[in-house]
């Protein structure tokens, strides 16, 4: 396990990414979360799932099963011209997640927009050099 764990950071060191793609409240386990990663290193720009957590202070907190963007993607530099991608969504949409809210005194359900992913691509951006 802890191979795993060293490999994971190593990588993750050489290829420039500075965070997980996991956060609070996920159901996966290092050792899915060290294949998934892996997989992307390996891989083309392609979708993840994963289960979030979402809180709302004075409501119950909501799990939602959401998707993210990871994978290779190619960056070239020459004299003077810098070429950038990165691993993105091609299509965002906005869902608002519903929360129980059983200790406000004035709604008793509130909401949150939440940004879902709907599918990845390699999109160019602008580098500096």
């Amino acid at each position: 396990m802890k191979f795993i764990l060293t490999l994971i950071v190593a990588l993750w060191t050489m290829t420039g990414y500075s965070c997980l793609p996991y956060g609070k409240g996920t159901k996966n386990n290092i050792k899915e979360v060290a294949v998934e990663i892996l997989n992307m290193l390996n891989g083309g720009c392609q979708m993840y799932n994963y289960v979030d957590t979402i809180e709302r202070e004075g409501c119950k907190p909501v799990q939602i099963e959401n998707k993210f963007c990871g994978g290779k993607c190619i960056s070239r530099y020459y004299p003077g011209f810098a070429y950038c991608t990165a691993c993105m969504p091609r299509k965002v949409i906005v869902k608002k997640v519903f929360f129980d809210c059983p200790d406000d005194p004035v709604k008793k359900v509130r909401h949150r927009r939440i940004h879902f992913v709907q599918n990845c691509e390699c999109r160019r951006f602008l580098c500096k050099t």
